[in-house]
């Protein structure tokens, strides 16, 4: 069964990240469920599923940093490795989206970044930030 889905995510043209996420939750889905196939189930067990992920506790809570620690860790880097950090933060570049940026995805005439087949294999515009455009030299 995981062979047919994982045929169908590559069919759709997923990532493989997708893939993999996908598969995993079905595969965590069925050992819950005492390695019933889907087939056999509905919704009610689809429900006992969710409620038990939702009670869990999270293992650790999102940090999100100040401004101030963002410009100290941003502070301690250098070249090609501070780029990537300020396109990630200022931005809002996801990493592979950053990894994966060209050249000729950055328009500096309009402040835009052109983020090619991005989360979802969906194109979308960002902006580019002021800092960078100073630190460019393009400004």
């Amino acid at each position: 069964m995981l062979d047919e889905v994982r045929e169908r995510i590559r069919f759709k043209h997923c990532s493989v990240r997708t893939e993999r996420s996908y598969v995993d939750w079905i595969r965590r889905f069925i050992l819950f469920r005492g390695k019933r196939h889907p087939r056999e189930m509905g919704a009610p067990e689809v429900e006992a599923f969710l409620t038990h992920l939702a009670g869990r506790k999270p293992a650790r809570l999102p940090v999100v940093l100040t401004r101030t620690e963002v410009q100290a860790v941003l502070a301690n880097l250098e070249g090609a490795h501070w780029l990537m950090a300020s396109l990630l933060y200022g931005a809002g570049l996801r990493l592979m989206e950053c990894v994966r940026l060209r050249i000729k995805d950055v328009e500096v005439s309009r402040r835009e970044i052109l983020v090619r087949d991005g989360k979802g294999a969906r194109d979308r515009v960002t902006m580019l930030p002021d800092a960078l455009m100073q630190s460019l030299d393009v400004a």
